[in-house]
């Protein structure tokens, strides 16, 4: 299996989420005239370069053993085939290191703070081995206002870039889509997908969130 076949099969459960080779979508048939899609896919011309990142291609078990000197106590339930090692210091979480052997693990990193007097704990960064090979291949980071870095092929290198849509800032424009097509009110994120792994993002998708009351907010067709 090359490359390309190994990310379409990666991609391939997603479909209907990223509409990446996916035209003419189930989606859009079961609307009818009414069409709706949960999120829209255009090429990007010209292609954007894609940013290098430190923590993609490093060692999870070095930054799990880096945790480890800062914790003073350590326990490790068993989930089914996953150990779920956690890291303490002074009584507070300070990491959570997942390992399902044969399948990935996760190390899931938090930060303490205080408030009315008692301590307050948030989830700072969690990086994920996907293919348990002992390498990060992607990062989540809340605190960066919900940031996602993959390496969809697991080869060191950045391929996508999920960004909640708040993190573009108020002169992000939704633009050069297909026509007819009118954009979800209420964006959730915005995915930069390097699809041939040239080291350029050349497709974008936008992806509806939901409006106040919890419902979708779609993309319509006007």
């Amino acid at each position: 299996m090359d490359q390309r076949q190994r990310v379409a099969m990666l991609l391939a459960p997603a479909c209907l989420i990223t509409l990446i080779g996916c035209a003419n979508s189930d989606e859009e048939e079961i609307f009818g005239e009414s069409a709706q899609r949960s999120d829209m896919t255009r090429t990007l011309d010209p292609p954007v370069a894609v940013e290098s990142d430190a923590d993609i291609g490093t060692s999870i078990e070095a930054l799990r053993e880096q945790v480890a000197q800062e914790s003073d106590a350590t326990y490790s339930p068993t989930v089914a085939s996953c150990v779920m090692q956690h890291y303490e210091h002074e009584g507070l979480v300070i990491a959570v290191y997942e390992h399902c052997d044969g399948s990935h693990r996760k190390l899931y990193v938090y930060e303490w703070g205080e408030e009315y007097g008692q301590p307050v704990g948030t989830l700072e960064r969690v990086f994920g081995d996907l293919d348990d090979s002992e390498i990060v291949d992607a990062w989540f980071d809340p605190e960066q206002g919900g940031l996602k870095i993959e390496d969809l092929n697991f080869d060191n290198a950045v391929d996508a870039r999920t960004d909640a849509f708040e993190r573009l800032g108020a002169d992000y424009v939704i633009e050069g889509f297909e026509p007819g097509w009118i954009p979800p009110e209420y964006p959730e994120e915005r995915i930069l997908w390097d699809t041939d792994f040239d080291g350029f993002y050349d497709r974008e998708t936008i992806k509806g969130g939901e409006d106040p009351q919890g419902n979708p907010s779609y993309w319509r067709k006007g």
